[in-house]
Order: structure tokens, then sequence, then C-alpha cells
């Protein structure tokens, strides 16, 4: 089949990948005229490490990544409010968790690709349906006719709308700064993956390869906050003064050219993925907020996926009906419970905070809640 994708984030990447090594024509719409190394870091569990593994990069991203033995959720002192440790687990590929920087795992998936699959700079503006296919409209006037167009273009995906104008972005309440330092700036190297929780704030620090550290910061604010968009690394370490240590040096250490600023929103769920031959991919289809750290592991999942169905069902609106009938339960668990997680962390009052903890600290270790997440049902 011709196939357009439209996004060049890391669902798109992977679909063009998933999707040649299938034998289909792919091209690869970015809007962007550059691809410039920059942006945060992120965990891969192991779901989408099983994933990367499918289409033969795991290793590569094993080189590039920082390898996670366990995540612990603390107090804003820094006590233990609950744990996991994946090493030794029965299960060896539960504990397959890389941290990688987002700029380099999107180096490794754009070198996977054909020569010439990708084309920066090409903003998609319309499409039009017919019966056998759908004609991809370019900003530069050009046109391209496809047999299926997969919108990966992202949380407020102008290609979703054109279809379905009423979907709902629904914000958590919450914005979020992120970066990366690196560790020989801070007076001890900081070895694991920990989330500190006080009133309406959150502060995670997650280990990268190459001794750095990636960080991010979240509190309760209104939307489209002037003064959150300007908040500079003195201004968070006011706000998150009362943490534990190192939370006050690593933010005395962050340059403001190192912080990226982002309210956090999810896409209230939608009934379908796809519309005869569009299909929608990772945060177009269910973007979910942060907290289960799965956004970029859906989307890798979704493009293995299509490119399966389409390779098991000759006809195309079967394939994206049994595309649909494998992600949409699914993704929409991941949303509702990162959705979730959100609410117990930011909307706890001051007075509830000591039980809320308690509450925590008794919680079964999280391997065992998540095992559905980890299995390779999905595929």
């Amino acid at each position: 089949m011709n196939i357009g994708i439209v996004g060049a984030g890391i669902g798109g990447l992977s679909a063009a990948i998933a999707l040649q090594k299938k034998g289909h024509d792919v091209q690869l719409f970015e809007q962007a005229s550059q691809i410039k190394a920059v942006g945060a870091g992120l965990v891969l569990a192991a779901n989408a490490m099983y994933a990367l593994s499918l289409l033969g990069l795991d290793k590569r991203v094993e080189e590039i990544g920082q390898w996670i033995g366990g995540v612990a959720v603390l107090d804003y002192k820094g006590k233990v409010l609950m744990g996991t440790n994946f090493k030794g687990h029965k299960d060896q590929r539960i504990g397959q968790r890389f941290s990688v920087h987002r700029a380099e795992l999107h180096a490794i998936l754009r070198d996977e690709l054909k020569p010439e699959t990708l084309r920066l700079g090409q903003q998609c503006v319309r499409f039009s349906q017919h019966e056998k296919t759908i004609e991809v409209v370019l900003a530069s006037g050009e046109r391209k006719i496809v047999d299926v167009l997969v919108a990966a273009d992202g949380l407020h995906s102008p290609l979703r709308q054109q279809i379905w104008p009423d979907t709902t972005l629904r914000y958590a309440g919450y914005t979020c700064w992120r970066g990366v330092i690196p560790q020989k700036s801070l007076s001890e190297p900081i070895t694991g993956f920990s989330e500190s929780w006080g009133v309406g704030r959150r502060f995670g620090l997650v280990p990268l390869a190459q001794d750095r550290l990636y960080w991010f910061a979240c509190t309760n604010a209104m939307p489209r906050d002037a003064h959150m968009e300007a908040m500079t690394p003195d201004g968070l370490r006011r706000l998150f003064c009362d943490f534990h240590a190192p939370i006050p040096e690593v933010l005395k250490k962050t340059q403001k050219e190192e912080m990226h600023w982002a309210d956090i929103y999810d896409l209230k769920p939608l009934q379908k993925f796809f519309d005869k031959h569009l299909v929608l991919l990772g945060d177009a289809a269910h973007g979910t907020t942060p907290n289960m750290g799965q956004g970029a592991c859906m989307a890798i999942e979704d493009a293995l996926v299509l490119a399966k169905v389409l390779g098991e069902e000759p006809r195309l609106e079967s394939a994206l009906q049994l595309y649909q009938l494998k992600r949409w339960a699914r993704v929409q668990k991941v949303v509702k419970m990162s959705r979730q997680i959100g609410v117990v962390a930011h909307k706890c009052p001051e007075a509830f905070l000591p039980l809320r903890n308690a509450l925590l600290r008794k919680m079964p270790a999280s391997e065992k809640q998540l095992h559905w997440l980890f299995s390779t049902n999905w595929y």
C-alpha cells in the first residue's frame, strides 16, 4: 500500500518503520523545517521495549539509555511513600525499563527509515477522502494521493479535528516544566528514579545516560498562565524551596534555556480511531497525561499494531476495525488511570495529606497492579 503519515514524532517515526518493514511505500510529512536536538527525557517501560524489539531497535535504545531498576514515590520531605524494584523480577521482561533523551531516541528512529521517507517543512493543511484513496493537500499546494493517511500529529491534531471537530481537550489542572542538566554540576550524583509529592506540587528526578539528569516539576495552576510560562529556575526554586535535597540544588544548577514548559492536557476518549482512509495514532488518538510515563510507549505500540493488522486483513475497513478493537480499551485504561494518579497527586487538600500518604504506604507494589500493562497481549 501507499501510506502517508503526518507528524514525525516518536509515534509517526515508529509507524513509518513498522510499515516499511511490512513492505509498504511510506511518505512521512513533518511541518518542522528541521529536526532540532532538543527535548527532555522519557522512560521506555517494558511494553515499549518489547515493541522496539519487534522493530529490531531495542539493543540500540539500550546503548543510549539508562537502565531504571525501580521507582520511588516520596513525600516532599524525602520519606518513601511507595516504591517498586524491578531487579530480579521473576518475569525478566518487566525489568526492561530505560530512560532516554527524547532527541536521541528520535535520531535512532530517523536513522532506521529508508532514504527520502521523511519530508521536512511539509505541513498538511487538509485532506479529502475518495472511494479508494485519500488526497493530502500540503501548504505548498502540492497534492499527494495515498491509500491510507495516518494522523500522528499530536494532541492538538488538525487532521483529527477535520473529521471530529467536537473533540475535547481536558486541562488536568496543573502545569509542568522539564529540563536536563549534567550530573557533574551536582554535589552528589542521582542514581534512582523518584517522584516527590507535596501539596499540589510534584518533582521528579530521572537519571539519564552520559552522566545527565532529567527533572520535571508540576504545580497546580490555571491554564495558559503567563506567570507560569515566564517562570525562571530561581522562581521554581522558590516554589519548591520546602522540598527535600537535592531538588533545590537541581533547580539552582538549571539554566533558563534548559527549561521547557507546558500545561498538561489529555484527550476526552474518542469512540473511533479511524474514518474511511484516515487513522489516528498516538496522542492524536488518545492523548494522555504523563503520570504513567506511557504516552510514547502507547504510540509505539499503536505503530506495531497498525502495521500488523494492515498485513493480516486484506480489506482496509476490516484492518482498521481490528486496530480499533486491539487498541481502544487498552489505551483508554491508561488515559483513565493516568488522570486518576494526577488527581491523587494534585487535588489532595493539605489537611488530608497525612491520610493520603498513609494510604499510599499501604498500597501493594505497582508492578503487580500493572502486569496487564507490561504483558504482550496487546500485540
